[in-house]
């Protein structure tokens, strides 16, 4: 019986680290994050969503203008796995780390008006593998003073 347990659990791990370094190879053939620009609502705000799937955001490149109002809604679409929004910029005092539960989803509302890029990413992570980050999960979003269709 316990030669059993120890084959069980050698075989778990195998699978486990097996399933976890698969998942970033699959989004990397499957990019199609792609870039967007936010248009601007009546009211004035810049909206748009963000999916979070398997190690990519969805779109991973947004650009907005400059000094208008931002509205972002992060809806992860991941069946069991927790991830987070973090973008931070300390000279712009620039933070927001927002968890987001697997099939949930949040709104972070931002107000930048330094043209520039600002990058975004999720640094969850399971046991001793690499952060979502590292494997691969950021995009940017760009700030820009005046934004052409």
């Amino acid at each position: 019986m316990h030669k059993s347990m120890n084959y069980w659990l050698v075989f778990t791990t195998v699978i486990l680290v097996a399933v976890t370094n698969l998942f970033p190879l699959l989004a990397q053939e499957n990019q199609s994050a792609g870039s967007i620009i936010l248009p601007v609502d009546a009211d004035g705000v810049q909206r748009g969503t963000i999916l979070l799937t398997s190690y990519e955001f969805s779109p991973n490149s947004i650009v907005i203008t400059a000094g208008r109002p931002v509205e972002l809604t992060i809806k992860n679409e991941s069946f069991l796995v927790p991830h987070n929004f973090v973008i931070s910029n300390d000279t712009l005092g620039l933070h927001h780390d927002v968890s987001v539960s697997a099939g949930d989803s949040v709104t972070v509302q931002l107000f930048l008006t330094t043209p520039g890029q600002y990058v975004f990413y999720c640094d969850k992570q399971l046991l001793f593998f690499p952060t979502h980050r590292e494997q691969g999960m950021e995009g940017v979003l760009e700030v820009r003073s005046e934004v052409s269709s």
